[in-house]
């Protein structure tokens, strides 16, 4: 099973002397953040793979109350096995828990949206984003529009399908490894111009994946405790 969990922030920059205290779970190297950070994708270290938030137990919980009380912050999906399926094509009939339970073998897709809604979620949050800010400058705050945690939860060998992350964010795998496959967001020849502009005015599902350009990818591998 893979688990990422998702920081979401906005654009900043940063400098300062690394930092290693103990009981710190975004571990930062000024440097890479500051020459980085909104560019280019860097490596990091983190303190959350055992956190008990983010064991199963406590994630159908979660998962339960967000249905409950948030469903449009719950997004879950089965079967998906082409990169370019647009999301929300492939609903499950279903109940999140039930499909959190199969998750090894379910080929599903859930996310968790919001998730710092939940107040022990929500300090999880506020000290990762305090180490993200000893590190970047309080002057990071100033370009923030908002703040949140996302949780994906995924099948083994689950696709995501192709697709723009509109924030930043710092994503940080807690359990199982994960290939993540990033193009650079300035290739006009893998992400022209109007892909772009649908993207922000009338689509989301716009980006498509281009085979014959797969060797533009940077392939990332992911293990606990790496983001």
């Amino acid at each position: 099973m893979s688990t990422p969990l998702q920081l979401d922030t906005a654009p900043g920059s940063g400098s300062g002397e690394r930092l290693s205290r103990p009981d710190r779970l975004i571990r930062l190297q000024p440097e890479a953040f500051r020459e980085r950070f909104n560019r280019r994708h860097f490596l990091f270290e983190h303190a959350l793979s055992d956190h008990p938030l983010f064991k199963l137990p406590r994630l159908i919980e979660l998962a339960r109350d967000t249905q409950r009380k948030r469903p449009a912050h719950l997004y879950y999906d089965v079967g998906v096995t082409d990169l370019n399926e647009r999301w929300g094509t492939s609903p499950t009939d279903l109940a999140v828990d039930d499909t959190i339970h199969r998750i090894e073998t379910c080929n599903a897709w859930i996310t968790l949206k919001y998730a710092d809604n939940d107040p022990a979620y929500a300090m999880v949050l506020e000290r990762c984003m305090q180490d993200i800010l000893e590190v970047s400058g309080r002057e990071l705050e100033r370009f923030m529009r908002l703040r949140e945690i996302i949780i994906f939860i995924t099948s083994p060998h689950r696709l995501t399908t192709y697709h723009i992350d509109s924030e930043c964010n710092f994503l940080l795998q807690l359990q199982g490894p994960k290939e993540i496959n990033l193009f650079k967001s300035d290739d006009r020849e893998v992400l022209p111009e109007q892909e772009i502009e649908y993207f922000w005015t009338r689509d989301t599902n716009a980006p498509v994946y281009k085979p014959h350009l797969q060797h533009h990818a940077d392939v990332i591998a992911l293990r606990p405790g790496v983001g």
